[in-house]
């Protein structure tokens, strides 16, 4: 009688330690499949970024064919998106720095009126920080880069179309990258902040 309890205690330790192990290695998965409906993510970074992504897909296959006033028309489509990602990040920045500034005044501060963490979005927090700062703000200057250089650029019509509109894609998909990254950062910073039970 006292083996078998000691067996069923030792599965029960086991199964629960088991348990534990496979907890430990939960991660999140972030689909960057541009072929799925975008409006069915919740997250608004995720939808942003695949809307992104079809209207570089749209671009690209508009260049192919010739089709220049398409691709003009795509392309300030992209160059708007490009702006909008360019004044969400300047927001954060904000608020970041606000945050640090507030958080130096912790006598003033009541409890539970305010959190150190940008929500403006669902799922897509920043702890506050001064690495963070310094990340957001070299986002930044690569975001406005690339905008003041794809602003620049033209599309004319005659041979050398294509090439051209390689030269737009080429900046276009290092602006994906970036976007790709920042939500890799937010999912990142979503994970360690609930794996230290805060």
């Amino acid at each position: 009688m006292k083996r078998l309890i000691s067996i069923i205690a030792l599965i029960v330790f086991v199964f629960g330690l088991e348990n534990v192990t496979a907890q430990k290695g939960i991660s999140f998965q972030v689909s960057y499949y541009s072929g799925t409906n975008a409006g069915r993510y919740v997250n608004k970074d995720i939808r942003e970024f695949h809307a992104f992504q079809k209207d570089l897909d749209d671009f690209y296959e508009a260049a192919l064919r010739d089709r220049i006033r398409k691709s003009k028309r795509i392309k300030k489509d992209i160059l708007s998106r490009m702006r909008n990602e360019v004044n969400d990040t300047k927001n954060r920045i904000r608020y970041v720095k606000y945050e640090l500034d507030y958080s130096n005044n912790q006598g003033l501060r009541k409890k539970g009126t305010r959190g150190n963490e940008y929500s403006k979005r669902k799922g897509n927090t920043v702890h506050v920080s001064y690495k963070t700062l310094a990340a957001l703000q070299r986002q930044l200057n690569k975001q406005s880069r690339i905008v003041v250089k794809l602003e620049n650029m033209y599309l004319n019509d005659g041979r050398n179309f294509f090439a051209q509109a390689r030269r737009h894609q080429k900046l276009m998909e290092d602006f994906a990258d970036i976007l790709k990254d920042d939500i890799n950062y937010s999912f990142k910073e979503y994970r360690n902040r609930n794996r230290r039970g805060r």
